[in-house]
């Protein structure tokens, strides 16, 4: 039984449907959508216009999606009219309306709903509606308005009951704190291709902007069911054509689209994601935590700087370290040696869950790697700025000191590091002057790099994970698609080839599951970054398991600590992703909230089998692996009363528990002359061991052993007598009747062609045409074997004509005496086997 990935939604219970409103404001009946001319000109002709627009900025408009059971959304057949986001599950519901929208009929086509000149006759408004919510464009193609700002009156439905205003983005709560809808961080596109971030107020209502999460804490009441909120890029320098996308959704995936982005599991078990790459080298500030119970995604304070291509460190104290990257200051794109701590809030009532700055590396770097040393320090080693970096520093989080170490001996970026035994590091692959195979080993005692044996091939962007053994799996990358893997040897210091993985791979992700089994997850182009497969390091083989809903590479994939694989991000074929995927596999533990999607919740765990037996179990030594268990039956299964057949599996010797013993003869069988032994195999079963041959007796199917003495033949085996006198089985003899013929004990003649027949038996091989039988048989003496003339003479005339066609160019002819010799020899032999005496 497999399991499989399903998006990480919170609800699925209505359809999100566009549909618009009548003229009078009605809502629309059932089947009642959005009017639209139906050529759908102007919006296909918007869309192509904000298409090209966003490509200034290496940003991509998505197809619509097809709409599924997630939100509900309800667009008007006018400009001026509100807009409404309903989350179905928790019945939280938002409407919205553009201050300034005219009276602007709307058009569908290509995906949005356009209403041309909607905003005050100088702007376009496009909604782009999708499986979770909305995205509201409003399109400036040739001038900016007077104020740069936009205004939004929102009305609250009836179960939101506070607002959170937190990295720009804002959240409605329900009772509980939970947010279940928001406005994600809106962005804007200039003329240039500039990304620029909003500022986002609220006014007439009250908010929260505690950036610890908010749920289980007090909700303020926003003490007004209208609000206005205010989106400014007052400020900035920007010109037309100018693109600005608020949009409002569930909360179900992250708020924001993010590639090379970090993802740590926190002590409490929720996830931190932070930084990435919106698409186009656009650093991220935003950062946002996964709650596993609620399965929705709540935002967090912001980085300090934002950056990509950084690394995020879990503290032993479960504070997260952000190292370096690539980060955007003052419109200009530069490496950083910024580094930062986030200290999670847990439920300390003056803690928010925050970040703060703390003493930068000595060196800026991008694409390098941190790694946690069982002291509590982080080695930092490699990256790149414009150039390669080479250097290894270690931050002291207790001092808040670094310290500059050894240096690598070939500086290199995009590589692994990992921790081994006693400290010691292993670096592996990367690129430097082009992708490396090269690999180094980090000595703590002398602070120094020591050179491996290089690995069979290039690794760049492949995955690095320590298998139980202490031996490191290294798996895909390089400048193409690869599939090979590598183990490295800590004792040895030596490489060992791998089976390959079931597909190749490149920026994929690899998380540890339940059994010390490895999961890699997409990676690469084509159908790879559907793709997931599944190493076990106790056959050293991999599996193929359920592919991903949605293709993607330069992803995360974290372990939660339900044992379940929560993927996030990318980018694939569409575009970059905002969304997450979950996938449960076998062991990981289960119950009625968390469920098991195709596999079986057995014994608290998701199982591969029913596994409802009462000596088997889903928990024992392979979890998650349906097996026999020895002793007392598992959790609320029938104790053995001595009365149960399943208990004292196999030899029924100790029917008060679960027992599976092994070599305990359970069953014998007979078949003419051969008495089969059968023995318990610690599995609970009856299996063959061992076969008697009772000749020259049968086997007795009464008493089931071996007849000792005899009456009459029918206590002999075939080919044996029964004297009389004696009572015992005689063997008959077989004798020859000819050269060919051999006699059998019961009288049945046999043939022994081609060989003759001596001494009462068949011969096997041939030292002379004697020793065969049958007309125009002779004995090939190279090979002992009696075969027919004719096949003879064919097999060696055409090793005649090979040794004469294989004469060096312009070498004399092969002379043909051997070929005459040899048929000469042959025509001799032929002659003696027609002339000799018969027997």
């Amino acid at each position: 039984m497999g399991t499989r990935w399903r998006t990480a939604w919170t609800f699925g219970l209505a359809a999100g449907l566009y549909g618009g409103c009548s003229a009078g404001g009605d809502a629309p009946g059932a089947g009642e959508s959005l009017a639209a001319p139906s050529d759908a000109r102007v919006a296909v002709e918007t869309a192509e216009a904000i298409r090209l627009h966003l490509a200034r900025g290496q940003r991509t408009l998505d197809e619509m999606a097809s709409p599924g059971p997630r939100a509900e959304v309800r667009l008007p057949s006018r400009a001026s009219d509100a807009f409404r986001v309903a989350d179905p599950g928790s019945g939280l519901s938002v409407e919205v309306a553009l201050a300034g929208a005219r009276e602007v009929a709307g058009e569908a086509g290509a995906g949005i709903v356009a209403y041309p000149s909607g905003y005050r006759g100088v702007a376009d408004i496009v909604h782009r509606p999708t499986e979770n919510g909305t995205e509201d464009y409003v399109f400036f193609r040739n001038a900016l308005p007077d104020v740069p700002e936009l205004r939004y009156t929102i009305t609250l439905g009836e179960n939101v009951a506070g607002l959170r205003l937190v990295g720009k983005t804002l959240e409605l709560l329900d009772a509980d704190g939970a947010p279940r809808l928001r406005m994600a961080p809106p962005w804007a596109v200039d003329g240039d291709g500039n990304t620029v971030w909003m500022n986002v107020f609220v006014e007439g209502c009250k908010i929260s902007t505690d950036s610890r999460l908010p749920m289980g804490r007090p909700v303020v009441d926003p003490g007004a069911r209208q609000c206005e909120v205010k989106l400014s890029w007052e400020g900035t320098t920007v010109r037309a054509p100018l693109l600005v996308d608020p949009a409002w959704t569930l909360t179900d995936g992250m708020s924001i689209k993010r590639l090379r982005h970090t993802a740590n599991l926190l002590p409490d078990g929720r996830v931190l994601v932070a930084g990435g790459d919106k698409g186009g080298e656009i650093p991220l500030e935003f950062a946002e935590v996964y709650d596993p119970a609620l399965k929705m995604w709540v935002q967090t304070e912001p980085l300090k700087q934002n950056r990509f291509g950084h690394t995020a460190t879990t503290l032993k104290d479960g504070r997260v370290l952000v190292l370096g990257g690539k980060a955007l200051v003052q419109q200009v794109l530069n490496v950083t040696n910024a580094a930062e701590i986030f200290t999670p809030a847990n439920d300390q009532p003056n803690v928010p869950g925050s970040w703060t700055l703390v003493k930068p590396m000595n060196f800026a770097r991008a694409l390098h790697t941190a790694t946690l040393l069982s002291d509590g320090r982080v080695l930092v080693t490699g990256g790149k700025t414009s150039a390669l970096v080479g250097t290894t520093e270690i931050y002291d989080p207790e001092t808040d000191t670094w310290e500059t170490v050894g240096e690598l001996h070939q500086a290199r970026y995009n590589h692994t590091a990992t921790l081994l035994d006693e400290n010691r590091i292993l670096v592996a692959g990367g690129e430097s002057a082009s992708p490396s195979q090269t690999a180094e080993l980090w000595d703590p005692a002398t602070k120094t790099w020591a050179q491996t044996t290089p690995m069979s091939r290039v690794h760049s962007g492949h995955t690095a994970t320590r298998l139980p053994s202490g031996r490191v799996l290294i798996a895909g990358g390089s400048p193409i698609l690869a599939q090979t893997i590598e183990i490295f040897d800590p004792a040895s210091e030596e490489w060992h080839p791998g089976l390959n993985m079931t597909r190749p791979r490149k920026d994929h992700a690899a998380s540890v599951m339940a059994g010390h089994r490895i999961i890699v997850t997409g990676g690469g182009f084509e159908e790879t970054p559907f793709t997931t497969e599944i190493f076990d390091p106790a056959t050293q083989s991999w599996t193929a398991a359920a592919s991903m809903e949605k293709p993607r590479t330069l992803h995360t994939s974290t372990t939660l600590l339900n044992g379940r694989i929560l993927v996030a991000g990318g980018t694939g074929p569409a575009g970059v992703l905002a969304d997450t995927e979950i996938y449960t596999p076998l062991g990981a533990p289960c119950d009625i909230k968390s469920p098991c999607d195709d596999s079986f919740c057995v014994d608290g765990v998701c199982c591969n089998a029913p596994c409802d037996g009462q000596c088997e179990a889903c928990d024992g030594a392979r979890i998650g692996i349906c097996e026999p268990v020895a002793g007392k039956p598992h959790g609320a299964r029938p104790v053995c009363d001595g009365t149960s057949e399943a208990c004292a599996t196999c030899d029924g010797v100790n029917p008060f528990e679960c027992s599976y013993p092994t070599g305990n003869n359970c069953d014998k069988k007979c078949n003419e002359s051969t008495l089969t032994l059968f023995a318990c195999d610690g599995s609970g079963n009856c299996a063959e061991s061992t076969s008697n041959n009772c000749a020259p007796y049968t086997c007795n199917a009464v008493e089931l052993s071996c007849e000792t003495k005899c009456t009459s033949n029918t206590a002999c085996a075939l080919g044996s007598t029964c004297n009389t006198e004696t009572n015992i089985c005689i063997t008959l003899p077989t004798k020859c009747l000819d050269n060919e013929m051999l006699e059998l004990p019961d009288g049945t003649p046999q043939s022994c062609a081609p060989y003759a027949c001596r001494n009462g038996a068949c011969l096997a091989t041939c030292a002379s045409v004697d020793d065969c039988s049958g007309a125009e048989v002779i004995c090939d003496e190279k090979t002992s074997n009696c075969m027919d003339w004719k096949a003879f003479e064919d097999a060696q005339s055409g090793a005649a004509s090979a040794s004469c066609t294989t004469a060096a160019p312009g070498a004399p002819a092969p002379s043909r005496a051997a070929a005459w010799l040899f048929a000469l020899a042959a025509a001799s032999l032929f002659a003696a086997r027609r002339h000799r005496p018969r027997p």
